[in-house]
């Protein structure tokens, strides 16, 4: 009888045992305008520096992006710039810059216009301009949403820019793509109407993923976790199709209603709808003062409880910490903070009565003169494994043979120290039947006491400051 050996092949791949996706970042709408428009210089270290690299650089793997319909001009700047920041071709510009910094895209298509006058805008829930005329046919109206989502997918793939998420509409809780007329004027609410509007954008994604043979997942959005029962149970019966319910939650301004908590958020969310979940918008203060003339929202009522207040970075940082470890370890997928990159300027970002400037410079993660402060360390505080692994190449780690042809692994380490390694199986059980022997401080072997049975596991080394970088490593059964 031949003798059994198995073989490991070793994929040096990120496994994230806390949730399969991790998603952390920021929305970065306003970046290249503020650099290209207005000379805003983002700097760390107090050194120039590119925002969407320090992202990256600081644990972050996904930005949000949103596309606005036109016009991108009206009465309030009349003598400025065009804001165009969320027109396709901006934020085809600020998609490649997510790219090449390694960052993966939330795509957000609102449906709405940007820079309307208050004629063309006579409820909140009003449709674009250039379908305002049909907004009283849902047919031709979910036409058009068709249509202008796959076009829009289809220019961006076809520029080698392919979202994560595509995220249909921007908070939409009540009515969307209404004519324009006085709220009171409006027909009773009809959630069908919603969905076959919701769904048409859907649709297009889908049929975008099959024609590119992609896995775009469909995000929908609303804000208030005090809605979200509502909302789901009205709408998702109705043949509502998506993958991930995305929420807004600003603590100033929303509640958890009738949960206790984020952990019973997510699980109601997956147990009784099947959807994922993540926080698509939030936002906390690093400081209560301000760089500019606008004037800001969300003051020191946005902090809750038992965070530093007056707020300093450490008020940003372990709140947004905090949230987003908490959606992570009940299952969630993460968080998107919104206006990271907002900072001061005198110049026109929201073409509106309240003037040039930012609302949300004291919650940036740049400071009052844009230098990167270190509230944007939530991001590999929450999500360790994107900062880690992501940072292999400078802390580099090499294991073999490939194959194993004995129950033999060697780990070894170019400029860490490694502290203890673990084994585990890819449900997060350790296993116990592994031996660790510390050749030096670079160097383990990692030796099995019996055959392992065949499927996937993960390694786990973990340094002398306590940083752990993770493996996945399938084990595969050969004769020879």
């Amino acid at each position: 009888m031949k003798n059994l050996f198995y073989g490991i092949v070793l994929l040096l791949t990120i496994y994230t045992v806390q949730s399969q996706n991790c998603y952390v970042g920021t929305s970065m709408d306003f970046a290249l305008y503020l650099q290209n428009t207005c000379g805003i210089v983002y700097r760390e270290d107090s050194l120039p520096k590119n925002p969407f690299q320090s992202i990256k650089d600081h644990g972050g793997n996904i930005i949000r992006l949103r596309i606005d319909l036109p016009p991108y001009s009206n009465s309030f700047v009349s003598n400025e710039p065009p804001v165009d920041y969320r027109s396709p071709a901006k934020v085809m510009e600020g998609m490649q810059a997510a790219q090449l910094a390694g960052l993966k895209t939330m795509l957000t298509i609102s449906y709405q216009s940007f820079a309307l006058e208050a004629s063309e805008s006579l409820n909140p829930y009003v449709a674009p301009l250039t379908w305002q005329s049909i907004a009283g046919d849902v047919d031709k109206l979910a036409d058009s949403v068709y249509n202008y989502t796959f076009n829009i997918l289809a220019e961006f793939i076809g520029s080698g820019l392919v979202p994560e998420i595509v995220s249909i509409g921007n908070e939409t809780n009540w009515r969307i793509l209404e004519p324009n007329v006085p709220e009171d004027d409006l027909p009773a609410y009809d959630p069908q109407r919603v969905v076959n509007l919701l769904n048409a954008g859907t649709s297009a994604v889908r049929d975008i993923n099959q024609v590119y043979s992609l896995n775009i997942k469909i995000a929908l959005h609303i804000f208030g976790a005090s809605n979200l029962t509502w909302w789901m149970d009205t709408h998702v019966p109705l043949g509502l199709d998506f993958d991930i319910m995305g929420l807004s939650h600003y603590h100033a301004w929303h509640n958890l209603g009738s949960f206790g908590s984020w952990t019973q958020v997510v699980d109601w969310v997956q147990s009784h709808y099947q959807k994922d979940f993540m926080i698509m918008e939030t936002a906390q203060l690093f400081s209560s003062g301000y760089s500019d003339n606008r004037p800001n929202v969300l003051g020191t009522e946005n902090i809750p409880a038992g965070y530093p207040n007056p707020p300093t970075t450490e008020t940003q940082m372990e709140y947004l910490k905090d949230l987003t470890t908490e959606i992570l370890d009940a299952g969630g997928l993460g968080t998107i903070v919104w206006g990271g990159d907002w900072v001061g300027s005198d110049c026109y970002v929201y073409p509106d009565q309240y003037g040039p400037g930012s609302s949300f410079e004291n919650k940036a993660f740049w400071d009052f003169t844009n230098n990167l402060h270190d509230g944007i360390n939530w991001m590999k505080e929450s999500c360790p494994q994107n900062f880690l692994n992501e940072n292999h190449e400078k802390s580099f780690i090499n294991i073999y043979p490939i194959p194993l042809y004995s129950n033999l692994v060697t780990v070894e380490t170019r400029n860490i120290r490694i502290k203890k390694a673990d084994f585990f199986t890819i449900l997060g059980q350790m296993v116990a039947a592994v031996t660790i022997n510390f050749v030096s401080p670079n160097s383990i072997n990692i030796e099995f006491s019996h055959q392992l049975p065949s499927g996937n596991y993960i390694l786990r080394v973990t340094d002398d400051h306590d940083h752990s970088y993770f493996y996945k490593i399938p084990v595969i059964h050969k004769q020879f």
